[in-house]
């Protein structure tokens, strides 16, 4: 595949594709992409981008894909969670470039051989952001400033991995840990200060608006 990454995080793809240049945002750094074929293969076409209308990226975190996969629960509010999860995938994710990471690969594998085939085939196809040695210091960091407990450090990886990615938005439905609010504010100024700014911890619900709320 003829790309290379040249520096990190909220850069610029830039592509030569059916013979012109194109730049179009990309939360993964500045690749030279060389044939339309790489383009489709890292998300990018001629007929899929422009240069005014990039799309935001998505990562996606295991809380979403295991509610999105169960099957229905007979507890009303788990049942409720569930079924934002599997309108988000209906109803919002072809407009987003979805990633997610080997953390969640590797969680949604776990437990019930049927429930981790139904969690995996959701995964299918969406990009896996390559593993970001500086993803440990983060989390570590999370952890030691009492945002997270030592317990959770792995979602404390995840925030690490999305933020270090310059995703602009990180899918869960985890609101003990990750999607906390009384924790949210001092995380956002801990990214902040460390130069990864811009990510937004955000539930299904939030994209899918709507609902008895509207006028």
């Amino acid at each position: 595949m003829g790309w290379t990454m040249f520096i990190p995080q909220k850069a610029l793809f830039h592509a030569r594709v059916e013979g012109y240049d194109a730049f179009v945002s990309s939360p993964f750094g500045i690749l030279a992409i060389d044939t339309e074929a790489d383009a489709v293969a890292v998300g990018l076409s001629s007929t899929a981008r422009s240069r005014n209308d990039p799309m935001d990226s998505v990562y996606l975190e295991t809380s979403i894909v295991s509610h999105a996969a169960a099957w229905p629960s007979s507890v009303a509010e788990v049942a409720v969670l569930q079924d934002q999860a599997k309108r988000w995938f209906v109803e919002q994710r072809r407009l987003y470039d979805v990633v997610t990471s080997q953390l969640v690969i590797d969680e949604a594998g776990m437990g019930d051989r049927d429930a981790a085939g139904r969690r995996l085939a959701l995964l299918d196809g969406i990009l896996v952001l390559p593993v970001n040695p500086d993803a440990e210091t983060v989390a570590d960091e999370i952890v030691r400033r009492s945002m997270m407990p030592a317990s959770a450090r792995i979602d404390a990886l995840h925030v690490a991995a999305a933020a270090l990615a310059g995703v602009q938005y990180l899918l869960t439905l985890n609101c003990k840990h990750i999607a906390n609010a009384h924790e949210l504010p001092r995380l956002y100024r801990l990214l902040e200060s460390l130069g990864l700014g811009g990510l937004l911890i955000c539930t299904p619900i939030e994209f899918l608006g709507g609902g008895d709320d509207e006028p």
